[in-house]
């Protein structure tokens, strides 16, 4: 499963979660890269006003209740911190504060990093509060090593693990190419994560059609017209399952720009991706990475699905999206 996909899973999960019950959420981000994606989907759709049209609303960037910063709806511990740490008092603020909101209408968003910050006196006070509260009061937090994590704290939240790299097949891979320029290997490796077989794929047969399909991409973006790209995709015979693939990682590496991650898969397309990142809000950049997992999802459906058409409505659709067509 890619990236963005295993996050729409994992944001999918706790949402159904959060509709049946408003229990604490602890996510564990051990080098999970993307966490700020993930968590800002989860703020997003918590403080979201409009919950009944989500999918189809797209005014997240005018709305002020998506703008975490400003949103007195989200506290943050962090926020009370003085001398560099999170001590007692710290904490103490901090349920005070989930008290003082606990008779709100509004949701609310109370905020942990990492709880590994905390010490035990601390966390027990948390472990006070975690049964304590009404609907409107959603506890996030977060720790980066769940083995130092109290029982008693695990066990009165719903527990998220998000997965970690495999190292032994990064190693195996790069032993088995060494003649294959190591920045190659680890676009690779980023893109097609966990899945051999693609990977081998992309190194010997689509190494050269991804770079020769995103140079087509940024002249046709430079140009404001997209009509070529489409018959070059056609006349080099480039699958449009590929397409879909290096299209979804290469917007969620400027979704990844935008919300100030600084670790990116498409490394070699560093000035493709630049100059989309001044083009598109993050909004647009949802709707195209939604737009692309929806055809992945139906030719995963659908093997007889006519491809050549998916061709033509992904060109279209970004088209529209990057160009104001």
């Amino acid at each position: 499963m890619n990236d963005f996909l295993y996050i729409d899973k994992k944001f999918n999960e706790i949402i159904s979660i959060y509709k049946k019950k408003r229990i604490p959420l602890l996510i564990d981000l051990n080098n999970f890269i993307y966490k700020n994606i993930l968590l800002n989907k989860i703020f997003k759709w918590i403080l979201c006003i409009n919950k009944i049209n989500y999918n189809t609303c797209g005014k997240c960037n005018e709305c002020i209740q998506s703008n975490i910063n400003l949103n007195i709806n989200f506290i943050n511990i962090n926020n009370f911190i003085i001398d560099k740490t999170i001590n007692i008092e710290v904490v103490k603020i901090f349920i005070k504060k989930i008290y003082r909101y606990n008779n709100s209408k509004n949701n609310t968003i109370f905020y942990i990093p990492n709880l590994n910050l905390l010490n035990d006196i601390s966390i027990n006070l948390i472990l006070n509060i975690l049964e304590n509260y009404n609907n409107n009061i959603f506890i996030i937090i977060c720790c980066k090593n769940i083995n130092n994590i109290p029982n008693t704290i695990i066990s009165r939240c719903f527990y998220i693990k998000t997965y970690i790299k495999n190292k032994l097949l990064i190693r195996f891979i790069k032993n088995e190419f060494k003649n294959i320029d190591i920045k190659i290997i680890n676009i690779a490796i980023n893109i097609y994560e966990k899945s051999y077989i693609n990977i081998i794929n992309f190194l010997i047969n689509n190494y050269n059609k991804r770079t020769f399909f995103f140079n087509f991409f940024y002249v046709s973006l430079i140009n404001n017209n997209f009509s070529n790209l489409l018959i070059n995709i056609n006349k080099n015979n480039i699958k449009i399952y590929d397409i879909l693939y290096w299209l979804i990682y290469l917007f969620k590496d400027l979704l990844i720009i935008k919300t100030k991650i600084e670790y990116i898969k498409n490394i070699d397309q560093i000035i493709l991706i630049n100059k989309l990142e001044k083009i598109l809000s993050v909004d647009n950049i949802f709707k195209i990475i939604d737009n692309i997992t929806y055809h992945i999802n139906n030719i995963k459906k659908n093997k007889y699905i006519n491809k050549s058409i998916i061709k033509y409505n992904i060109i279209i659709f970004l088209e529209k999206i990057l160009l104001n067509k």
